[in-house]
């Protein structure tokens, strides 16, 4: 079963955002897109950065530099908007995030993927980072969006969308 274990891959879009390199698997990402006009819409809970339409739908963009605690990065020729699908709860929801670029899919082995040293388990449960990856010459935080956000937070963001939508 070891032997399984070291030669299991995953696969992960690579991405950067405020300085820092993450990783997400791909089974969680819909679909980039070129940056748009997100809409802000006044009174919006704090961590939804707006809205953006992809394909004739209303997408929530969340601020994870927000969620994060970083500063906000400008926007580029190089940023672009995520797509992902994450759970909250038994619910699936959809949500936009806006990164700083995109570098490339990578397939890693799972025993590539080490633990974070050395940090306790409050500050790994508010970031979400699940692991880390060397790949190149850097080192990505693997990110589990599915943690990222509280249940309340993510209901909060859906109410709100939803009550937007005619």
């Amino acid at each position: 079963m070891s032997a399984n274990f070291e030669t299991e891959i995953g696969t992960y879009l690579l991405f950067s955002l405020g300085g820092k390199y993450f990783a997400l698997a791909i089974e969680k990402v819909i679909c980039i897109v070129e940056m748009q006009e997100i809409v802000d819409i006044p009174n919006s809970p704090k961590l939804l950065k707006g809205i953006i339409t992809v394909r004739e739908e209303v997408v929530p963009v969340l601020d994870i530099q927000y969620k994060f605690n970083q500063e906000q990065s400008k926007v580029t020729s190089d940023t672009c908007l995520v797509i992902i699908e994450f759970s909250s709860g038994k619910q699936e929801f959809e949500a936009a995030i806006r990164v700083d670029n995109v570098f490339e899919v990578v397939e890693l082995k799972i025993s590539d993927l080490k633990p974070i040293p050395h940090l306790n388990q409050a500050y790994l449960k508010e970031s979400a980072v699940s692991k880390i990856a060397s790949y190149g010459d850097r080192i990505y935080l693997l990110i589990d969006f599915d943690q990222v956000f509280g249940d309340s937070e993510i209901l909060e963001i859906d109410s709100f969308v939803q009550a937007l939508e005619f």
